[in-house]
């Protein structure tokens, strides 16, 4: 079956309409990459500076009380080293990064990796309501 000139006008017609969907797709979603990870990047170094104060908080409540007893005292400070430690690689780390660590970590905990993403779920959820 030969196909006719008006056939292949519109054969041509559809497939330029479709190319052209295409590149603004891309475009599109190009653009709300970008502005992600934007976002990502400006509240991870907030988030980053709050845990520092939060890690802060902890080694003067562990100072505190490490008076009333040792071993309660030591567990303060390693509390307040681990959200140091988070607090640090927030600051200096970014998108591509989290991105990285989070997919490699979800390759080896496969079930924590359900648990956080139902509660990040929950916490957006709750969030969107307010």
């Amino acid at each position: 079956m030969a196909i006719t000139g008006g056939k292949k006008r519109e054969a041509s017609r559809i497939k330029g309409a479709l190319d052209a969907g295409t590149v603004k797709a891309q475009e599109g979603l190009g653009s709300a990459k970008d502005r992600t990870t934007e976002f990502v990047d400006a509240r991870a170094h907030d988030v980053g500076a709050a845990l520092h104060r939060v890690s802060a908080a902890l080694k003067e409540a562990s100072e505190s009380v490490e008076n009333a007893g040792a071993h309660l005292g030591a567990r303060g400070e390693a509390a307040a080293g681990q959200v140091e430690k988070a607090s640090r690689y927030l600051r200096k780390n970014d998108y591509d990064a989290f991105a990285e660590d989070l997919t490699e970590f979800a390759r080896r905990h496969v079930g924590w990796a359900v648990v956080a993403s139902f509660a990040a779920g929950l916490v957006v959820a709750r969030l969107g309501r307010s």
